[in-house]
């Protein structure tokens, strides 16, 4: 009788566990609107970034269910934004580094901390963090096109499980911090298509080989730009 309810209440503790988990806040998603929204662009055309919502954050779990919404103000996002070539084989097994610099223009916006970060390996990326206002995040950057040339353009936080995990409303004991997608223009195509024609496979097989995880929850978006 005793091994009898040993076991009982040691499976009500799994279960109860496992509901706890499954409940637990660890992917919050976080909308970026482009535009304008284009495959063709010109050298000279201006694109405009701008990811704004409110402090009540829609949370899910590791399983991608919504299991709560949640007011994340004061919690830092860390966005970093990366710029690189399509249609350039390195021959390194490394697509072409992010270039913000030489690329295109970047334009800053008073609204937000973001700069060009430089890396040893000659590439950079945007980095900063959003704005706090009026119950809302916001972050705001633009683009100016100066080379011809196939391009995609990727949102990445440096807040992801197991990253110097931080104190977030919500988040269950023990949890190793939580993850953040970007879904740009409330998830459209965003050219997805243009991965297939680059010469490098990170692009043509890596990406391209799951494209909701790798593409449109990296808030990508890939597009030409001719002369």
């Amino acid at each position: 009788m005793k091994n009898v309810l040993l076991f009982t209440a040691l499976m009500g503790f799994f279960v109860a566990s496992c509901e706890k988990k499954d409940r637990c806040p660890d992917v919050f998603e976080l909308p970026v609107q482009l535009s304008p929204a284009k495959k063709e662009y010109r050298v000279g055309d201006t694109i405009s970034i701008v990811s704004k919502f409110h402090k009540e954050v829609k949370a899910f779990n590791f399983e991608g269910e919504h299991v709560n919404t949640i007011d994340m103000e004061g919690v830092a996002w860390l966005p970093v934004m990366y710029f690189n070539r399509l249609d350039t084989l390195t021959g390194t097994d490394e697509p072409a580094a992010s270039d913000f610099r030489t690329l295109c223009q970047f334009l800053k916006d008073t609204c937000c901390t973001l700069g060009i970060f430089d890396y040893s390996d000659g590439g950079n990326s945007l980095i900063g963090e959003y704005q706090f206002a009026r119950d809302s995040f916001c972050l705001k950057y633009r683009l100016i096109l100066t080379k011809a040339g196939s391009y995609i353009l990727s949102h990445y936080s440096e807040n992801y499980a197991g990253n110097s995990p931080r104190d977030y409303p919500g988040k269950c004991p023990g949890q190793p911090g939580f993850d953040v997608n970007f879904r740009l223009n409330a998830g459209v195509d965003n050219n997805v298509d243009l991965l297939a024609t680059s010469p490098e496979h990170f692009w043509n097989t890596y990406i391209n080989s799951n494209q909701d995880d790798r593409f449109h929850k990296r808030g990508r978006f890939c597009f030409k730009v001719l002369p």
